[in-house]
């Protein structure tokens, strides 16, 4: 006799055995593993903008603290401020700051301020070649107009008479290297007020006259400085310096006062 087996029906429960065992390791894995780090949200801060801060230097006390500063408007002061780095833009504030302290004629030494000078100077020389000006010299320590050149100053002014309220004038006074230099500058400063004193009796108390004088020091006027503003060399090739014994041009060309016209509405010249 034969018996006959019926087949297990655990089968039927191995999926589901097949799942709890699946859970109970994922389980189990969940407390092992590290947990993930959490997303941190990013937040776009911008930036906190600085205020502009013009620097001391930029000011007009400053500008009429040093000749060279006077030499050119104040934007294109910080046009050439700007091109110097860092350290020279500090370096040029702090020789503002201590010109307050310091007596007028002190000089400061500095590799910067000599490039800033250069720029002016540059500047200052394309506007002159450009504007109507008269160039008057003198002898060494002589100050006072002579009758040829008032009467010169007489007729360069003529054509600007009816026109004062359009136009400024700027007298820049200078002195040659010949004796100690406040001596150069004191005079460099009578020779710009004389003239001053004049333009004033030819055109009257309202118009706008200002000057500058910077004695000795730079800037000084060379010969190829006076050909491209339009000095005549024959105006000063007998100009009579102290004793020197030499036809020092460049000594002559500087005992010199000019005078220059400008329009106010386009051109400040730097004053």
């Amino acid at each position: 006799m034969k018996l006959s087996r019926k087949p297990s029906k655990l089968w039927i429960y191995l999926p589901l055995y097949l799942l709890v065992l699946y859970l109970v390791i994922a389980f189990a894995w969940s407390i092992v593993s590290p947990a993930p780090p959490e997303k941190v949200a990013v937040q776009n801060i911008a930036p906190v903008e600085e205020k502009d801060s013009t620097p001391f230097c930029f000011n007009q006390e400053c500008r009429e603290l040093s000749g060279i500063f006077e030499l050119f408007p104040e934007n294109q002061f910080q046009e050439a401020y700007d091109k110097l780095d860092a350290d020279c833009q500090r370096s040029i504030c702090r020789y503002c700051e201590e010109k307050k302290i310091k007596k007028p004629d002190d000089v400061l030494h500095d590799e910067c301020l000599s490039q800033l000078f250069d720029i002016a100077h540059a500047y200052h020389n394309d506007r002159l070649a450009e504007l109507p000006l008269a160039s008057f010299f003198f002898n060494s320590g002589v100050n006072d107009l002579n009758s040829n050149q008032i009467r010169r100053l007489e007729l360069f002014l003529k054509p600007y008479k009816k026109l004062k309220d359009d136009y400024g004038i700027v007298i820049i006074g200078r002195a040659s290297s010949v004796g100690d230099y406040e001596s150069n500058r004191r005079i460099s400063q009578m020779r710009a007020t004389n003239i001053q004193d004049q333009i004033y009796e030819n055109m009257g108390r309202d118009a706008k006259v200002d000057y500058v004088y910077f004695g000795s020091k730079p800037p000084q006027l060379t010969e190829r400085i006076g050909e491209y503003i339009g000095l005549d060399k024959a105006d000063y090739v007998d100009v009579k310096v102290g004793r020197t014994p030499y036809p020092d041009f460049r000594l002559r060309i500087n005992q010199s006062v000019i005078v220059v016209l400008y329009p106010l509405k386009s051109d400040a010249f730097g004053l």
